[in-house]
C-alpha cells in the first residue's frame, strides 16, 4: 500500500484545555490543592505532546506528507 498523505487528528489533554487555554478556576484550584493530581495532569499532558511529536517525526522520516487537526474542528477527510 502506498500512503501519500495522512491526517493526524489529535485531542488536547485536560490540562491543556482547562488549565492552559480556558484557565478554568475550579480545575486549577483542584490541581493546586492536590500535588498528586497536578503531577498526573502534567504527566498526561506531556505524554499527549510526545505522542503527537512522535507521530509527526515518524511520518517525516518516512517521507509521508501529513496534516494535523484538532479533533473538535470539523473538516473533510476524503483526501486522506
Amino acid at each position: 500500500m502506498d500512503i501519500s498523505r495522512v491526517l493526524i487528528i489529535y485531542k488536547k489533554s485536560l490540562y491543556q484545555l482547562y488549565g492552559l487555554e480556558r484557565k478554568d478556576a475550579e480545575y486549577l484550584h483542584f490541581l493546586n490543592a492536590d500535588a498528586r493530581a497536578l503531577q498526573k495532569a502534567l504527566e498526561g499532558h506531556e505524554a499527549n505532546l510526545e505522542a503527537l511529536a512522535s507521530a509527526r517525526e515518524t511520518l517525516k522520516e518516512r517521507g509521508i506528507g501529513f496534516d494535523v487537526r484538532y479533533r473538535a474542528k470539523k473538516a473533510a477527510t476524503s483526501e486522506y
